[in-house]
């Protein structure tokens, strides 16, 4: 005879789990379930629903609703759908317009503007989106070489500080019946080269990227000249559009960013109206201003911003079009929908 105590020392082993029982059939795993097998059958011979569908229990323990078995991916509302290439998922890029871009080496991407392309740095181990003739180099830069003449002439490059410039590689009367271009011989004989006229500023440069990365330091500098033989910049505060460039010089233009357009250039620095600026969308500055127009954007506010010496920040509203001037910058912002801000850095 077992001990009473020795009894109740073995009970426990002797107790086993039961299966919960719901609707008086016992539940095993759910692989070996046979009531949520007959109802995953249901769900997926149910017309409205179908085998995508699994059965999904209730608190009561019974199988009352049909539900996906992988649930669907957020929408993609106000952007535009895309997919990686490198793995074939959904990428959703917003603003609206905006796709996604992929470097095949660095298999890394990004949803890039209009007009842009994803480029990658391996020495940086970072990548960005970039303009077209440009690639990232810690930040967007040309791939063309200025300095290459004649190839670069004509091209826009893109220096390391942001700023965009068109190049004009020096030509002599050789090249210019090369082209067989009479245009470039009529104008080396006028008064019309690049290199004529009032030059505001003159500095030392190594090279024509030298003396672009000058000008977009000196305030007012919109052009240069530089010669290839002194190594001097020459620096304007007005451009010439026409031009032939003697062959000792290799002249640059400066190019204007594209005008702003919010919400998506939030937080970005470019280059317009001959200044660099940050723009603030959904921004305004409190405080006063010193000078009140009326504007029709807030690339128009700026351009009216730019011609003026003492205005630093413009604040544009666009429900009534009119532009407020600062001749001071602040850097606590408060959020306004209607109004954008752009501030000279």
């Amino acid at each position: 005879m077992i001990h009473i105590l020795q009894l109740l020392v073995l009970l426990p082993t002797l107790i086993v789990a039961a299966d919960p029982v719901y609707g008086g059939t016992v539940l095993g795993t759910p692989s070996s379930d046979p009531a949520k097998a007959a109802a995953d059958s249901d769900c997926a011979n149910d017309p409205a629903y179908g085998t995508q569908y699994e059965a999904k229990m209730n608190a009561q323990g019974e199988y009352d609703q049909c539900v996906l078995k992988v649930p669907p991916p957020a929408p993609c509302i106000g952007g535009t759908l895309s997919s990686s290439p490198k793995d074939g998922s959904r990428v959703c890029c917003r603003p609206r317009g905006s796709t996604y871009s992929y470097d095949t080496v660095s298999q890394q991407g990004a949803c890039c503007p209009a007009g842009q392309s994803f480029t990658f740095d391996s020495s940086a181990n970072a990548g960005g989106c970039c303009a077209a003739g440009t690639a990232f180099k810690c930040s967007c830069q040309s791939t063309v070489d200025p300095s290459d003449c004649p190839g670069a002439d004509g091209k826009t490059v893109k220096q390391a500080d942001g700023r965009s410039y068109k190049i004009f590689c020096g030509k002599g009367e050789q090249q210019c019946l090369m082209e067989m271009d009479e245009s470039c011989l009529q104008m080396l004989k006028s008064t019309g080269p690049a290199n004529s006229g009032t030059n505001f500023f003159n500095q030392p440069a190594t090279d024509i990227k030298d003396c672009m990365a000058k000008c977009t330091a000196k305030p007012g500098c919109v052009s240069v000249n530089f010669a290839t033989s002194s190594k001097t910049c020459y620096m304007r505060n007005y451009q010439q559009t026409d031009h032939v460039t003697p062959g000792p010089y290799i002249s640059a233009n400066a190019i204007d960013d594209p005008a702003p357009t919010c919400p998506g250039a939030d937080g970005q620095t470019i280059f317009a109206n001959n200044a660099k600026w940050k723009i603030y969308c959904s921004k305004s500055q409190p405080g006063n201003n010193y000078a009140n127009q009326s504007g029709t954007s807030l690339s128009d506010c700026m351009a009216k911003c730019g011609a003026m010496s003492d205005c630093v920040s413009v604040q544009y509203a666009a429900s009534s079009n009119w532009c407020y001037m600062r001749n001071y910058a602040q850097n606590d912002y408060s959020t306004v929908g209607d109004y954008s801000t752009a501030v000279k850095i």
